[in-house]
C-alpha cells in the first residue's frame, strides 16, 4: 500500500508539474510595446509583381480577395482571371495559391488569389510571398481597395474606427499602400489602404494604446531595430552638394544588386549596420519618405557615428 501511495503521490506531482509548463504565458509577457510595434510596421516588407504578357496559359480562373476558398471574392462573387492574356503575378504563398494583378475590364485593375487546384504544373519565378503580420486598429475610417494602380480605385470595403486589421506588406511600385488583410461582408479579405492617409493604433486592442498617438505616414518615424536585427550604429550623409544627382540605394551591397530606392546629397540617413565589399564599406540604411531599406556605397556617403 505505501508503495501504491507513493506512486501516486509522484503522478500528482508530475501531473501537476506538466500543467505548469503547459500554462500560457502571463498576459504582460505576450503585450509589445508602441515602438515594437512601429518597429514591425516599418520593417515590413515590400513586394511586387512580374508581367506576363501572353498569360500564363491556364485559362480562366476564379480569383479571390485572400488566399482561402472562404475569402471574399468581388463581381458578385464571379471574378476571375483569363490567364491566358496579358497580367501579371507576385508568387504563391506556402499553401500553392498565386497572388495575381489583371485588367478585368480596359482602365481598371484588380488583385487576388487564384486557388492551387487552378494553377497545374505552374512554377512561379517570384520568390515566395514572405508577407508579415502586425495588428492594427483604424483611427478614423479607412478605405480598401483591390486596385492599387489607380488613386481613385474602386473601394470594396471602409474600415470603421475602433475596427481591428492586419498590415501584412507594402506596395509602393504603384501609389504608396499598406497591403491589409480585414473583415469584408462576414468574410476574409486583403487589399490596399492609403499609407498617406490611413490612420491607425498598433497593436490588437485600442485599449492598449488609447494614451499614444495614431499612427500615420508623418509621425512614423525612425526604427530602432532594423529587419535584420541590428541596432542604429549611426548615421550617413550623402556626400556631394543639393544641386547633385541623387543616388542609388541597393537591394543587397554591390553596385550590380537591384535599385530600391535614392537618396539625396546632403540629406542624413540612419545606420543600422557596416559591410565591407572589395574593401569598401557599404551601409544598411532606411529611408523615411519611402519607408525603404537598402544599402549604400561609402563612395557617395560619410558615416557619422
Amino acid at each position: 500500500m505505501r508503495k501504491i501511495a507513493k506512486w501516486s503521490v509522484l503522478l500528482v506531482l508530475a501531473v501537476l508539474f506538466a500543467a505548469v509548463l503547459a500554462a500560457p504565458a502571463s498576459a504582460e509577457e505576450g503585450v509589445k510595446t508602441y515602438t515594437q510595434w512601429k518597429d514591425e510596421l516599418l520593417a515590413l516588407k515590400s513586394f511586387k509583381f512580374q508581367r506576363h504578357r501572353d498569360g500564363i496559359g491556364l485559362g480562366d480562373c476564379p480569383v479571390f480577395t485572400a488566399p482561402s476558398g472562404e475569402a471574399l471574392r468581388l463581381a458578385n462573387g464571379r471574378a476571375a482571371v483569363d490567364t491566358n492574356k496579358d497580367m501579371y503575378e507576385g508568387g504563391k504563398t506556402e499553401e500553392g495559391w498565386l497572388l495575381v494583378r489583371y485588367e478585368p475590364k480596359s482602365g481598371t485593375n484588380r488583385v487576388g488569389y487564384i486557388p492551387p487546384r487552378y494553377l497545374k504544373d505552374f512554377k512561379s519565378p517570384m520568390s515566395g510571398r514572405g508577407f508579415g503580420n502586425v495588428s492594427a486598429v483604424a483611427a478614423n475610417l479607412i478605405e480598401v481597395t483591390d486596385n492599387p494602380i489607380q488613386s481613385d480605385g474602386a473601394v470594396f470595403v471602409t474600415l470603421s474606427a475602433g475596427e481591428s486589421f492586419r498590415i501584412i506588406a507594402k506596395y509602393t511600385y504603384h501609389g504608396n499602400w499598406w497591403y491589409i488583410e480585414c473583415t469584408a461582408e462576414g468574410k476574409t479579405a486583403r487589399g490596399f489602404i492609403s499609407r498617406d492617409k490611413a490612420s491607425f493604433y498598433p497593436g490588437p486592442d485600442v485599449e492598449d494604446n488609447l494614451n499614444q498617438e495614431a499612427l500615420t505616414m508623418e509621425n512614423l518615424g525612425m526604427p530602432s531595430v532594423s529587419p535584420v536585427g541590428t541596432q542604429q550604429i549611426g548615421e550617413i550623409v550623402i556626400k556631394g552638394t543639393t544641386s547633385d544627382e541623387r543616388k542609388r540605394v541597393h537591394r543587397d551591397p554591390g553596385l550590380d544588386s537591384k535599385q530600391v530606392t535614392v537618396v539625396y546629397p546632403t540629406r542624413h540617413y540612419p545606420c543600422y549596420a557596416s559591410e565591407d565589399l572589395n574593401g569598401k564599406p557599404w551601409y544598411y540604411v532606411f529611408v523615411e519618405e519611402d519607408s525603404v531599406w537598402g544599402w549604400v556605397t561609402s563612395e557617395v556617403s560619410i558615416l557619422n557615428p
